[in-house]
C-alpha cells in the first residue's frame, strides 16, 4: 500500500469511527473528492476548492462550470457536488413524508428549512395534509427567478382534490434575501385562501423560507395546530402591521 492509498484509509477509517465532526473542511472536501476522483491524490484540490468558494456550503451552492474550473476538478467530481444537496433534499422530502402527524407550525417550518437546503432559484412546495395533519404529499408547484414565483389556486386545487387533503400549507423561497413576504405573496396567499375554502380545503399557512430562516404570512407563529381558529385578516392593514414590526435589512 503507498502512503497515498494509507492516507485515504486512515482518513476513511477516521469517519466512521468519529463522524465528520473533528474534521477540518478540507479534510471534508478531501474525504468526498475520494469517491469522485479514486486515482490520485486529491489533497490540494481540496484545498483549492475552499480557497476558491470559502466554505463546504459554498462549494455545494456553486455554479457547476465554476466548480469545473479549480485546478484538478473534472465534470464527475462537480457533478457529484452538485448532487449532494439534491439528495439531502430528496432525504428530508421522504422522512418528512413519514412523520406520522404533524402538530405544530414551528415542526413544518423547520421541515421546510431542511427541503430548501442547497436551492439557489425560487421554488415553490404544496404541503398537502389530512384532517389528522398527517402529511399525504408534497408537491413542487414550479420554479422561478431569484425572488419570484407564481403558484396557480387551479393547479393548487386540482392536487389538493386528487389527493383528498384537507389541509394545504403553500411554501416557497427567498434565495437572495430575507424571509419577509411581499405584498404579492400576501396578496396570493388570501386569493387562494378565499378560493380552497370554497372547496372546503383550509390553508394553513405560506411560509416563506430563506437560508436557515422562515416567516409565515398568515401570522400562525409556532402555535400549536389544535388551537387554531384563523379568522379573516384585512390585507392593508396586516401589510402595514407586518411591515412595521418587521422591517427590511
Amino acid at each position: 500500500m503507498s502512503t497515498h492509498d494509507g492516507h485515504r484509509a486512515r482518513l476513511k477509517e477516521r469517519f466512521l469511527n468519529e463522524g465528520l465532526d473533528s474534521f477540518s473542511t478540507h479534510e471534508v472536501v478531501e474525504l468526498m473528492l475520494f469517491y469522485a476522483i479514486p486515482q490520485r491524490d486529491v489533497n490540494e484540490t481540496a484545498h483549492l476548492l475552499v480557497e476558491r468558494f470559502g466554505s463546504l456550503a459554498g462549494i455545494l451552492e456553486a455554479d457547476i462550470d465554476e466548480i469545473k474550473e479549480v485546478e484538478g476538478v473534472g465534470a464527475h467530481a462537480a457533478t457529484m457536488f452538485k448532487m449532494i444537496c439534491a439528495v439531502t433534499r430528496r432525504y428530508e422530502l421522504e422522512r418528512g413524508s413519514a412523520e406520522l402527524r404533524y402538530t405544530s407550525i414551528g415542526q413544518i417550518g423547520k421541515y421546510l428549512v431542511s427541503l430548501y437546503i442547497g436551492l439557489t432559484v425560487e421554488r415553490a412546495y404544496i404541503l398537502l395534509f389530512d384532517n389528522s395533519m398527517k402529511l399525504l404529499d408534497v408537491v413542487n408547484a414550479g420554479d422561478g427567478v431569484v425572488n419570484s414565483v407564481n403558484v396557480a389556486p387551479r393547479f393548487v386545487i386540482e392536487k389538493a382534490l386528487r389527493r383528498n387533503a384537507s389541509v394545504v400549507v403553500l411554501a416557497h423561497n427567498h434565495p437572495n434575501g430575507v424571509a419577509t413576504p411581499s405584498r404579492e405573496d400576501i396578496a396570493l396567499t388570501m386569493q387562494l385562501r378565499q378560493i380552497l375554502d370554497v372547496c372546503g380545503i383550509t390553508l394553513l399557512e405560506h411560509f416563506i423560507v430563506a437560508g436557515k430562516f422562515y416567516n409565515v404570512v398568515l401570522g400562525l407563529n409556532d402555535r400549536k395546530l389544535s388551537s387554531l381558529n384563523a379568522t379573516e385578516i384585512d390585507l392593508d392593514r396586516f401589510y402595514r402591521d407586518f411591515s412595521d414590526n418587521n422591517p427590511r435589512t
